[in-house]
């Protein structure tokens, strides 16, 4: 059957809070990898599989914002309020499958060609290498339980139920680190425009300060099926300096 290709969304209104004089005059979606913006790479990468509908939250320095392509949607109150905020803030744009990136996050074509392949309502995608190579960032990381453990030996047991997003990394149930990547489908971007107004309508000062970990266990909490798709490596968080430096060494695979 003949498929649309599905639209994005790129969540990249922070200033960055660890990049020292690199973000004094751009968000730290704009801080150029590769010889690039970072988010320049991550529209690159939307472009090559197909995807040319992309919409942009800005909000920090957002007249620097500048890739082109892209339609940015204003997020006025990034300083103050959580990433469902933002996200909030496209939900117009959110129809039919959609991919919703974190715009700080660098990954490969394949990770995305396997995520838009997903039949499901809500996919969130999550690296189980996490598990052998822990992180040692000192910030929360967002950590996934999965109804099964991934097996890699076959395709179709790498998709499972989300059981829970926790911060804990002692945890022995852990399968792996979201990485910012979700997909949705039509009936999935209903699921969350609903969810989205529910939980303004319910506790307003909750809902501004969210972020999206939070509100995929409150997706859970209501009956929300989550699917997870685990993948292995092929993905880099810019988090940092350090990060920066770091990225060069990954690599522009494809």
């Amino acid at each position: 059957r003949e498929t649309t290709a599905p639209s994005a969304i790129s969540l990249a209104a922070s200033k960055g809070e660890n990049f020292g004089p690199l973000t004094d005059e751009k968000p730290k979606a704009m801080i150029p990898i590769f010889g690039k913006p970072i988010l320049a790479s991550i529209v690159g990468i939307f472009n090559d599989c197909g995807i040319k509908d992309i919409s942009c939250v800005v909000g920090y320095k957002k007249e620097s914002v500048t890739v082109p392509g892209v339609r940015c949607v204003d997020n006025d109150q990034y300083d103050t309020t959580g990433l469902l905020v933002s996200l909030n803030s496209t939900a117009a744009q959110m129809n039919g499958d959609t991919i919703i990136a974190y715009g700080d996050v660098l990954f490969e074509h394949s990770v995305l060609r396997e995520l838009v392949e997903v039949d499901a309502d809500i996919t969130l995608v999550a690296d189980t290498s996490w598990c052998h190579n822990q992180s040692d960032s000192s910030g929360p990381v967002d950590l996934v339980v999965g109804s099964n453990r991934p097996n890699f030996q076959f395709k179709d047991e790498r998709i499972t139920d989300l059981v829970e997003i926790t911060h804990d990394k002692s945890g022995a149930d852990v399968h792996g680190e979201w990485i910012g990547l979700i997909k949705l489908s039509e009936s999935g971007c209903d699921i969350f425009r609903a969810q989205m107004d529910a939980f303004q309508s319910e506790d307003p000062e909750a809902f501004a300060q969210a972020s999206m970990a939070e509100f995929f266990m409150r997706l859970i909490a209501n009956g929300v099926n989550v699917k997870i798709l685990y993948v292995y490596g092929r993905w880099f968080d810019i988090d940092s300096i350090e990060d920066v430096s770091d990225a060069y060494s990954m690599g522009d695979n494809r």
